[in-house]
């Protein structure tokens, strides 16, 4: 048999075999898509390379098999809300990606679409049936989902520990430099799988999302990214170094480490232990203060030099068209959830506008407050939760970017099969996913879009995936004979808030959260 080894972007289109700088890969096609599943894009991260920046791959001799997905990374299995199942493969090994790419293609190469997900950064894997990326190539685009280190491995700042009597050294921010590492191997390599290097966007939801505003702010991804969609992102999550240490020494007394050799001890915790001790730490940290994540980028000054929102407010944010919005329920999924995410008392929800003019509180409690029964009240500070974590936060770089002069598009999907309303879950978080990827039969999208009828489901698929695809392929998420105007914050202005309301039949509304926008208007965030 003979096979082709090629980085001719036709070669792809004849064999499912590409060359790359560190060797041959093996793919395998899929409903007329050619798919490169669990290729490696970093080395692995182990033994010395625990806490630090990724690394060079080791090139590979013959060809490697790329048809089965990576591990994951080391994380408690969540199959029903976007994590992995019980039976998928976890590791510290786990700087994999996958691409997928039409196999009709023609000779001219495609843009690419690098998705990042989600997961509070403790949870999920670019190699999730949920993100199987097939409906969307065969749109024709270039698909890349990427896994990264997650948790105490990789979202934590333990650079308080390092030691030079030891010899330990430990980088901050390994989330964010494996996404950035990924990045840089989709300019090097993507070519070879038909995709064109200089229109890459990047995409994510929740962590993911928080994940997309922040490294339009980090100066090393400025020229690996040409457009970005931001899904249920979370701007403000980003912690500076003095919270970060913190959490380190209480990772270090939790684990019952020696403080005067910690770092190399560190290095030396079974990553089963070590990755359960850190999830246990955030949920109690989380408890104690709703929205300081032990797990989330550090602001270190260097490779994330500022806030990511105040880079947006002063123009300092990368310049490319962004799409962001967030879903019309966030916060009902968090009234569910084991861990304190989002604050379930009026005094709870004050630590999210600590500092900030009393007025503006007396708005917030006018508006959220209500003299009901204890579970309506609980009910309505998870939702001034989720609107001052996602909705107000998001609407903030919106209006910044756009005030810049930048390319904005806003959304806010508001589709809710039958089930999810019954239970009182709506358009909650993470609820876009299976209508994005056409995932309705895994265990979320089985949740999630179960009680739709199949037509349901293709008209939210195709005005969400018709969007960003449109985007990707264009830089402008209008698509099929319709306009979504630019977000503008100019009162009066043509496109003045403009925001798609996707649903069953999806429109156009200008400033729909305006009461939640004008209550929050003020406030600041301190962390």
């Amino acid at each position: 048999m003979t096979t082709t080894t090629s980085t001719d972007p036709l070669a792809v289109r004849k064999s499912p075999i590409v060359r790359t700088s560190s060797g041959d890969l093996r793919g395998s096609e899929h409903r007329g898509v050619r798919r490169w599943l669990g290729v490696p894009y970093a080395a692995a991260p182990v033994g010395p390379l625990r806490f630090r920046a990724p690394q060079p791959v080791e090139p590979w001799e013959g060809v490697r098999p790329a048809t089965e997905p990576g591990a994951a990374a080391p994380q408690e299995a969540r199959p029903f809300t976007g994590g992995i199942s019980k039976t998928f493969a976890q590791s510290e090994d786990c700087l994999f990606l996958n691409v997928f790419s039409p196999s009709d293609a023609g000779p001219e190469p495609l843009p690419v679409l690098v998705f990042i997900h989600g997961g509070a950064y403790r949870s999920g894997t670019g190699g999730s049936p949920d993100y199987d990326s097939t409906p969307l190539a065969a749109r024709g685009i270039v698909v890349v989902t990427i896994s990264y280190r997650l948790g105490a491995f990789g979202s934590m700042d333990l650079t308080a520990l390092n030691d030079d009597a030891d010899g330990i050294r430990f980088d901050a921010n390994c989330t964010l430099r494996d996404q950035v590492a990924a990045l840089a191997w989709v300019r090097d390599e993507i070519a070879a799988f038909g995709g064109d290097p200089a229109r890459v966007t990047i995409a994510g939801e929740s962590a993911g999302g928080n994940s997309i505003t922040t490294l339009l702010a980090t100066p090393s991804a400025r020229d690996l990214v040409h457009g970005a969609i931001a899904q249920s992102a979370h701007p403000m999550t980003a912690h500076t170094p003095a919270n970060k240490a913190e959490h380190a020494h209480m990772l270090v007394e939790r684990l019952g480490l020696d403080p005067a050799h910690a770092g190399r001890d560190l290095l030396r915790v079974p990553a089963a232990r070590l990755q359960a001790v850190g999830e246990e730490l955030d949920d109690d940290v989380t408890r104690a203060t709703p929205l300081v994540a032990v797990f989330s980028p550090t602001i270190d000054g260097e490779f994330l030099p500022e806030h990511p929102l105040e880079a947006f407010r002063a123009g300092r944010a990368n310049p490319v068209p962004l799409v962001i919005g967030t879903n019309h329920d966030e916060s009902s999924l968090f009234k569910r959830s084991k861990t304190a995410i989002l604050p379930t008392t009026e005094a709870r929800a004050e630590q999210l506008v600590a500092g900030t003019d009393p007025e503006a509180w007396e708005r917030i409690r006018a508006l959220y407050s209500i003299e009901r029964g204890a579970d309506d009240v609980r009910r309505d500070w998870i939702a001034a939760g989720g609107d001052g974590v996602f909705t107000v936060p998001s609407i903030d770089v919106a209006q910044a970017h756009a005030a810049n002069g930048h390319p904005t598009w806003m959304y806010r999907f508001d589709h809710a099969s039958p089930l999810m309303r019954l239970v009182g879950l709506g358009a909650t978080h993470g609820t876009e996913l299976p209508y994005l990827f056409a995932a309705y039969g895994t265990p979320l999208g089985r949740i999630v879009t179960g009680t739709d009828t199949p037509r349901v489901r293709r008209r939210v698929h195709r005005v969400l995936a018709g969007s960003w695809v449109a985007f990707v392929r264009d830089g402008v998420p209008s698509h099929a004979g319709w306009t979504w105007p630019r977000y503008e914050v100019e009162d009066g202005a043509p496109g003045a808030r403009a925001t798609l309301c996707i649903d069953t039949v999806s429109h156009v509304e200008h400033d729909p959260d305006a009461e939640v926008r004008r209550a929050w208007s003020g406030t600041h965030y301190e962390f």
